[in-house]
């Protein structure tokens, strides 16, 4: 569904991850996903985030046998928990595990309502758990690679988990509570993942915006993480910086990002277009970046000539951005209204934000 979907989608969008989705908008696409060998074709991975009732899809479509062949011929697949995964709940169980999907899972599903959430969260109090207790958190790193790190989890506690049991032949990376948090197997040539914990929901008005959801959602930082190792694993591409480094571009503020970014260099030449007339010269300057981003790279005239009613400069474009290398050219008209004490030529500054201030002169 769109509001555990997008979660899922948006980071995998921000680690350059292409993506489709169905949710309740496009549920009339399951019913034609009917070739495995064509899903394997289009699709590295497959990902089932919670879907309410999805069962009523999954038992009536052929979506579960060829998201099944596509797997078994080498496409990955990750199912990760909440009210509405694994077996779930009440009005909003999944029962995935009467497809064929559940033959799938590194896990097997139980045949009854699964889920587990804090006594809290129930208006009960157990001795097992605690009086008052809202998160659960007796959380296992089980797996020592660094390709499965915690990435907040057994500091923040879930909200809630889908009780599982571990398949024959399957690998246990986190427990919860001795039951599998984050387990991994594989379906013929696929490899396969599932995340019992709850998928955190996103709000309409974050929707679209990871920055927003991971400052506002603690749990939300701490899942964007775990996708990040999950598409990795699921796709065999290692990460290249830690999970805490990818979050940290995305929670640092823009324009602190902007202070640090690395300074570069301009250099920049100028050429009048053609003879002038009595009044107006047009001249042309291109400007060339160096080795870094360039941030807010303007043309203006020198200080003295600025303040010189006279004259005028009317400059194409100012204030924009240049790539590493880039080659742009800025179309000037330079007007001299009053020519009493002879012909002035225009002295540029070309500078960014980043980059410090070179002097163009139009030599005579």
């Amino acid at each position: 569904m769109r509001k555990y979907g997008s979660p899922i989608a948006d980071a995998l969008r921000e680690f350059g991850v292409q993506v489709d989705v169905l949710d309740e908008d496009s549920i009339q696409q399951f019913y034609s996903m009917n070739d495995g060998a064509a899903l394997h074709a289009k699709y590295d991975v497959i990902w089932l985030g919670p879907f309410e009732n999805i069962w009523k899809v999954l038992t009536a479509s052929p979506a579960p046998e060829a998201i099944a062949a596509a797997v078994k011929a080498g496409t990955a697949f990750i199912h990760t928990g909440g009210e509405s995964s694994f077996h779930g709940g009440f009005d909003r169980a999944a029962n995935t595990q009467l497809s064929v999907l559940g033959d799938i899972l590194p896990v097997q599903i139980s045949p009854r309502i699964d889920l587990v959430l804090p006594p809290a969260a129930q208006g009960e109090s157990v001795t097992r758990w605690g009086t008052g207790v809202t998160r659960l958190n007796e959380i296992k790193i089980e797996d020592p690679s660094p390709q499965w790190s915690d990435s907040g989890y057994s500091a923040l506690g879930l909200t809630g988990f889908n009780q599982t049991t571990l398949k024959p032949g399957s690998t246990q990376q986190w427990s919860i509570y001795g039951f599998p948090l984050l387990a991994s197997g594989t379906y013929g040539q696929g490899r396969t993942f599932a995340f019992t914990g709850f998928t955190p929901a996103v709000s309409a008005h974050a929707d679209g915006f990871l920055d927003e959801q991971m400052l506002l959602s603690p749990e939300s930082e701490a899942f964007a993480g775990l996708i990040a190792e999950l598409i990795s694993a699921a796709a065999n591409d290692p990460l290249t910086q830690s999970v805490s480094a990818l979050r940290d571009e995305h929670e640092r503020p823009l324009f602190q990002s902007l202070k640090e970014a690395p300074s570069t260099t301009l250099t920049a030449t100028i050429a009048a277009d053609s003879p002038a007339s009595n009044v107006r010269q047009r001249y042309h300057v291109e400007i060339v970046n160096g080795p870094n981003y360039a941030r807010l790279v303007r043309l203006n005239l020198d200080d003295a000539q600025q303040h010189n009613p006279s004259l005028i400069a009317l400059i194409g474009d100012s204030y924009f951005d240049m790539l590493p290398n880039e080659h742009k050219t800025v179309t000037v008209d330079w007007i001299q209204q009053d020519k009493g004490s002879g012909s002035i030529q225009p002295i540029f500054q070309v500078e960014a934000t980043n980059a410090p201030a070179i002097s163009l002169t139009i030599k005579p």
